[in-house]
């Protein structure tokens, strides 16, 4: 008998082990699933930011192109002489 009491004692602590170790990975389940969703958010908005920074990089460097592109042509025009005539497609 002592050998079947300890042994049946010992599959209690087993189960009373296993039931808390569940437990304890729910939690840590949850607690990651919470991290993912605060990771994901971060990620949403540092990549919007980082559109709408390109964007309006893109956009001063393309008006800064347009108008260099004018004032160049611009410049090559009075070189030949040629003032009447105009670009309307570049500016």
């Amino acid at each position: 008998m002592p050998f079947q009491q300890r042994y049946a004692s010992l599959i209690l602590e087993l189960e009373r082990i296993n039931r808390d170790l569940n437990e304890y990975l729910i939690g840590v389940q949850q607690c990651c699933h919470e991290v993912s969703l605060v990771v994901v958010v971060v990620v949403v908005v540092v990549v919007v930011y980082m559109l709408s920074k390109n964007v309006c990089h893109l956009r001063t460097t393309f008006d800064f192109d347009r108008e260099y592109l004018w004032h160049r042509t611009r410049h090559q025009q009075l070189e030949k002489g040629i003032e009447n005539y105009n670009f309307p497609h570049v500016r």
